[in-house]
C-alpha cells in the first residue's frame, strides 16, 4: 500500500506492506491532510491538494468519496474518535465551501484504531498518523468491504483468509490497534456498491452464523 501526502512543505510517504502471498486487491485509500497534534485545523499548505480534489468532485457530479478521519496514538484527546471525526469534518467543510455539492461527501472518523505507525518515533512518523483520508466511492474501484473477523494474531488471520477463499470470497486482512492491542481484521472485498455489498452480508451472515459489518 502506498501512502503520500504533499504540501508546500510535507512531502511524506511510505510504503506499507502487508503479508498476503500472492493476493491481489486494490486499496482505494489516499491522505489528503495531515493535522498538528490534537488539532482539527487544516494547514494551508494542504489547501492546494484540496483545490484539486475539488475540481475533480465539481468536474464529475457522479463521483463521491468517504472522508476517513485518523487520530494518533500518542494524542491526549480523551475520544480519539471525536478527535478524528472532527479532522474529517474540517476538510469537508473546506471542500463544500469551494462548491462541491455535500451529497458527493460521506465522513467517519475511526480514532487511532488504523495507524500507519504502531511506534511514533519521531514527528514525521506521528503526523502520518494524524490524517484524513479519502476513499473513492466508485464502483470501477469495488470501495465496499464486509468485515468477517477479527482475530488476535497475524498467523490466524491467514488462515481465516485462506478458509473464505476456499468459499469462493474475495479476502485479505489488515492490522488494527484496538484498546492498546493489536488486531487483525478479515474483510471480505469485490464489491461495487453497498446494496450488494449488504446483500451478502446478510446471506453470510445467516449461513455462516457471523455479525458482519460493511464498510
Amino acid at each position: 500500500m502506498k501512502l503520500r501526502a504533499y504540501s508546500n512543505y510535507y512531502d511524506v510517504s511510505d510504503v506499507i506492506s502487508y503479508p498476503l502471498k500472492e493476493r491481489m486487491f486494490y486499496i482505494n485509500y489516499q491522505a489528503v491532510a495531515l493535522f498538528n497534534e490534537n488539532d482539527t485545523s487544516v494547514s494551508s499548505s494542504f489547501l492546494p491538494v484540496l483545490n484539486n480534489l475539488t475540481n475533480l468532485l465539481r468536474s464529475s457530479k457522479n463521483s463521491s468519496l468517504e472522508l476517513i478521519g485518523n487520530a494518533g496514538l500518542s494524542e491526549s484527546m480523551k475520544n480519539p474518535v471525536e478527535l478524528s471525526l472532527a479532522r474529517a469534518n474540517s476538510v469537508k467543510r473546506i471542500l463544500v465551501s469551494n462548491g462541491v455539492n455535500p451529497s458527493q461527501i460521506k465522513i467517519k472518523g475511526i480514532g487511532n484504531s488504523n495507524p500507519l505507525f504502531m511506534e511514533e518515533n519521531d514527528e514525521r512518523t506521528s503526523c502520518m498518523n494524524r490524517r484524513v483520508e479519502i476513499r473513492w466511492l466508485l464502483p470501477s474501484v469495488y470501495p465496499y468491504t464486509i468485515v468477517v473477523d477479527t482475530v488476535e494474531s497475524e498467523e490466524l488471520a491467514e488462515k481465516k483468509v485462506e478458509n473464505w477463499e476456499k468459499n469462493g470470497f474475495k479476502s485479505y486482512y489488515v492490522r488494527l490497534y484496538d484498546n492498546g492491542a493489536v488486531k487483525y481484521k478479515v474483510v471480505l472485498w469485490g464489491y461495487p456498491d453497498i446494496e450488494k455489498a449488504e446483500r451478502d452480508a446478510r446471506i453470510i451472515s445467516r449461513k455462516y452464523k457471523k455479525a458482519c459489518i460493511v464498510e
